[in-house]
């Protein structure tokens, strides 16, 4: 890592990545309070993804980092609303489409939450970053949280620790603010997950 806080690593190798490998039918989600799925065009792609890294020094776990920048359009003792953008990397073993949408509803820390999912992304054999697009809207009593994903044209991405802190940052500056609990979401509903 350089004194700036930038740094560069290279992804996985398809032959590193093979074992790790989901069938791109495994993208429904089964969860109980859970509708909808993805639809892959191509049933027998086979494909891997992440949204955080594992931060590491000297060979003892410091922190998970994620790709996600937010900032807070309302913060009152009635409403809260924050809009966000993160990254997805997603390797797969061939071309393919991955397109439709989810819905999970429950109750989490006491409040009714909704949680939608939606994505519409083209994907080349090999890596591909997937923008995520987000938002979350909170009263004392419900939460909902919208997730669309889409193709990114940006290779370059901003990583921050789940308190909003920035741990690294990329030739792309982020927006300054708090960074939501996001990724305890993603990590349960982001396809080929395991």
């Amino acid at each position: 890592m350089e004194t700036s806080g930038q740094f560069s690593m290279a992804l996985p190798s398809s032959s590193a990545v093979t074992p790790y490998l989901a069938p791109s039918q495994s993208s429904v989600i089964n969860e109980s309070g859970c509708t909808g799925g993805f639809t892959s065009k191509d049933q027998s792609a086979q494909g891997y993804s992440f949204s955080q890294l594992a931060v590491y020094h000297n060979g003892t776990y410091v922190k998970d980092v994620v790709s996600v920048s937010a900032t807070i359009k309302e913060n009152t003792s009635t409403r809260f609303v924050a809009d966000g953008t993160g990254s997805m990397w997603l390797y797969m073993d061939r071309p393919n489409y991955l397109g439709g949408s989810i819905t999970c509803t429950g109750t989490y820390e006491g409040m009714a939450t909704t949680v939608k999912m939606g994505m519409n992304v083209n994907v080349t054999t090999g890596w591909n970053l997937i923008d995520m697009k987000m938002n979350v809207t909170a009263t004392p009593s419900a939460a909902s949280m919208t997730f669309n994903l889409t193709n990114s044209a940006n290779h370059a991405t901003s990583w921050s620790d789940s308190s909003g802190n920035m741990f690294a940052m990329s030739s792309t500056t982020p927006k300054v603010g708090h960074v939501p609990e996001f990724h305890n979401v993603l990590s349960r509903i982001q396809p080929f997950g395991k």
